[in-house]
């Protein structure tokens, strides 16, 4: 099962290709560069909390495309609205990558929305996510 991982647009599926473990996600079917894999960092007691830095990683490997961007993203919102950020790296289809950065939860008033999803590549592009960390740095 993907929980609690699941499509943020597009398709994803669990998939035998793999950097570690037994299964990966494949995000196909996309239809725009900001599909792929998304977490919900705060549902369910939360995982990330407001104004804390983290360090995200992940493996990935593109299935149809030579090179591409893949981009690890955080949207948050609180009072004043969404914002975006994230990291990025170069990826190819030979190789598994190592995509890591460190991200802050910014907020102003009340953290009403974290999201990390890994996307990027552009529109119609496959491409695997394994090993997804996100690691509060004290």
């Amino acid at each position: 099962t993907l929980t609690p991982w699941y499509a943020n647009g597009g398709t994803v599926q669990i998939n035998a290709v793999r950097h570690s473990g037994s299964r990966s996600a494949l995000c196909k079917d996309r239809t725009a560069s900001w599909m792929g894999v998304e977490q919900d960092m705060i549902a369910g007691g939360g995982r990330f909390v407001a104004n804390a830095k983290y360090r995200v990683s992940c493996w990935a490997k593109l299935k149809n495309a030579v090179s591409a961007t893949i981009k690890m993203t955080l949207r948050t919102e609180d009072d004043n609205g969404p914002q975006w950020k994230g990291v990025s790296k170069a990826i190819n289809n030979n190789s598994w990558t190592f995509v890591e950065g460190g991200l802050t939860v910014d907020s102003t008033g009340t953290l009403a929305a974290a999201k990390l999803y890994v996307n990027g590549p552009s529109s119609g592009v496959e491409f695997w996510v394994d090993d997804v960390s996100a690691v509060l740095i004290p």
